[in-house]
């Protein structure tokens, strides 16, 4: 039966889901499971200030997450991506088998860069954020093998901004690397 209760409370229902993920572009719909974050801490990534360079894996572009049977949800075997949906960029986020929210293969659209992501990889600063006595979500992009530190630290997105996490296709994109140098 349709009552004024039941019309009330599908209303907050339908603004709940539209405040949570209406986010598209004109001409994207939104995906059935994707939300916004916002206050998200940007920041960026690359060459030698990876987390998993170690005695054994000295490559820079070296993801803990890299595509094999075991991470077939991933797309790359090192960091890289131009940013499309096809080829989103490596994203860096805090681990869930530490606590971190995002699983491996789960992929983002950063308005702020116009640019798909997808989780392939781990970040310590970000898994500190997240468990510091006020929680930070906190997302570190890749920027390529050749990115300096000072450019890294003076890119326009590091910052706050809003995320979508699982992202629908057909959200505006300029593809290529964050940055060349």
């Amino acid at each position: 039966m349709f009552t004024l209760r039941t019309a009330a409370a599908a209303a907050a229902s339908t603004l709940a889901l539209l405040g949570a993920g209406a986010a598209a572009a004109p001409g994207a719909s939104a995906a059935p499971n994707q939300y916004t974050m916002d206050n998200v801490q940007l920041t960026l990534y690359g060459g030698q200030d990876g987390d998993n360079i170690t005695s054994d894996n000295d490559n820079p572009r070296g993801i803990a997450w890299p595509k094999s049977n075991a991470h077939p949800s991933s797309i790359h075997t090192l960091a890289g991506g131009n940013g499309t949906w096809e080829n989103p960029t490596t994203l860096a986020v805090a681990n869930p088998r530490k606590g971190g929210p995002f699983q491996p293969g789960t992929r983002f659209y950063i308005p702020a860069v116009h640019r798909y992501f997808i989780a392939e990889d781990t970040c310590a600063e970000c898994l500190h954020d997240l468990h510091r006595s006020t929680p930070v979500q906190h997302v570190d992009m890749w920027a390529g093998k050749n990115a300096t530190q000072r450019s890294m630290n003076a890119y326009p997105a590091n910052g706050r901004h809003r995320i979508i996490v699982n992202p629908s296709k057909g959200m505006q994109v300029t593809s290529g690397p964050l940055l060349t140098h």
